[in-house]
């Protein structure tokens, strides 16, 4: 089905329904991060459905995994069809790559991880299983300033000046962020904040809203002072804002040995999903020979 035939409300029905309450599936999102390029394999009455984000390399269309969207797959409720989907994606595309999300039954070998915590409790049991190290530092952090909400615009100056490589080599992806953080913004479904110490800005984050989760999609510290606590503690406030409320918190990483021992410090849940792909073998060909070059 092309974006074109798509019914909305169905559609942000369904992924409403979903279990994981992940953002990236509705209609919104994926019109912001892949600038409406998207198709989709739905169920009857949509029950169920899988978005397929598309785009062409070298005049070949392939659907892959936008850069704002760490899981997509199928969403929907009732039995699930992550199989029958995954041989509807085989038999349409010959090239492909997709992480399916963690409620998904599709395994394959390359499994990743995800963290979240269960916020449905008080603040003070969440911040009493911190890691020791964790509660020093936040304690320390609060003392020497705060976290209060902050423009996109300083949010962006603050990001370019302070991971500068990934800035530069990663233009699309701020641009596709940059799109899905105004999207959600528009709705209320978004904010933006940042730790200040002694009047200077040292940590931002990105964070969007759904009725179940809420998802941290990209933040930055000053590497200058990254060990003063202002990273730590801005999850914390966010943490503490959502406390003892049905929803869970989504870390949105990480791989990263040094990433995941800091999110490890907020003693959270490990959250595995399976990224899988098809490589056309003409792509596969050029790729080779554009590494060559």
């Amino acid at each position: 089905m092309k974006r074109s035939e798509i019914n909305t409300t169905k559609w942000d029905a369904c992924i409403d329904a979903h279990p994981l309450g992940l953002p990236y599936a509705y209609s919104w999102y994926l019109d912001a991060a892949t600038n409406g390029h998207w198709d989709a394999l739905v169920t009857e009455e949509y029950c169920q459905v899988m978005p397929l984000p598309w785009n062409k390399k070298w005049g070949i269309k392939q659907v892959y995994q936008p850069h704002a969207c760490q899981q997509l797959g199928v969403f929907g409720y009732g039995e699930t069809l992550c199989n029958a989907f995954k041989a509807e994606l085989d038999q349409r595309f010959k090239s492909y790559h997709v992480s399916f999300n963690a409620a998904s039954s599709v395994v394959s070998s390359q499994c990743y991880t995800n963290y979240t915590l269960d916020l449905n409790q008080p603040y003070e049991s969440l911040f009493a299983a911190y890691r020791k190290d964790r509660r020093k530092t936040i304690r320390k952090a609060k003392e020497r300033g705060h976290v209060q909400p902050i423009s996109t615009e300083d949010f962006w100056a603050f990001y370019h000046k302070h991971d500068p490589v990934k800035a530069n080599k990663g233009k699309g992806d701020i641009s596709c962020f940059d799109d899905v953080l105004q999207a959600a913004l528009s709705r209320d479904q978004a904010e933006v904040i940042g730790y200040f110490a002694e009047g200077a800005l040292e940590a931002v984050n990105a964070y969007t809203k759904t009725q179940k989760r809420i998802v941290s999609l990209l933040g930055v510290v000053n590497p200058k002072v990254r060990n003063n606590g202002g990273g730590a503690l801005v999850f914390d406030h966010m943490i503490e804002q959502y406390a003892e409320q049905p929803l869970t918190f989504d870390f949105e990483g990480s791989m990263l040995p040094a990433v995941a021992y800091f999110l490890e410090g907020f003693h959270p849940k490990e959250e595995n999903y399976y990224y899988v792909e098809k490589r056309h073998p003409l792509l596969q060909n050029l790729k080779r020979l554009a590494g060559k070059g």
